[in-house]
């Protein structure tokens, strides 16, 4: 749905869509572009490729928000997963060089590079701008459905 939201919206293109199953591997055959998602994301395949978010925040002035922990409001035992979820951040966040270590290691990517993306890349708060980004978002895709 981004990627229809940023060619559609910011680009005003009117590709058409298929959606593959990711297990069958990458490739590009009888496509012209594709969107990818996870590990795949950050290596560079040799083929040009855009940044979504990149294109989002361009496009929005307003961060993009991929995903969030949340409960359901109202429900009886909120306030404990609260802390629950407050607490599973601290517990990441000092753990963060390590953190960073072992997934360089286990994806094959540089240290440093998973450091910088787990430090500058990604916001662990949903603030005032990460909402309006949101809302944002919600408007566009509901417009476009």
């Amino acid at each position: 749905m981004l990627a229809r939201i940023i060619l559609e919206r910011r680009y005003r293109a009117r590709p058409s869509y298929t959606m593959r199953d990711p297990s069958r591997g990458l490739t590009f055959k009888g496509f012209d572009a594709a969107v990818t998602i996870g590990d795949v994301s950050f290596r560079r395949l040799g083929l040009p490729y855009v940044d979504l978010g990149k294109e989002w925040l361009d496009f929005t002035g307003l961060p993009l928000v991929y995903a969030v922990w949340a409960y359901r409001k109202g429900h009886p035992r909120a306030r404990e997963m609260a802390a629950l979820l407050r607490a599973a951040k601290e517990r990441g966040m000092a753990r963060l060089d390590g953190i960073a270590r072992e997934e360089a290691a286990r994806r094959g990517l540089p240290a440093r590079f998973c450091r910088k993306y787990l430090t500058e890349h990604i916001t662990f708060d949903l603030g005032p701008r990460e909402r309006a980004g949101l809302r944002l978002y919600d408007r566009y895709r509901r417009e476009l459905d």
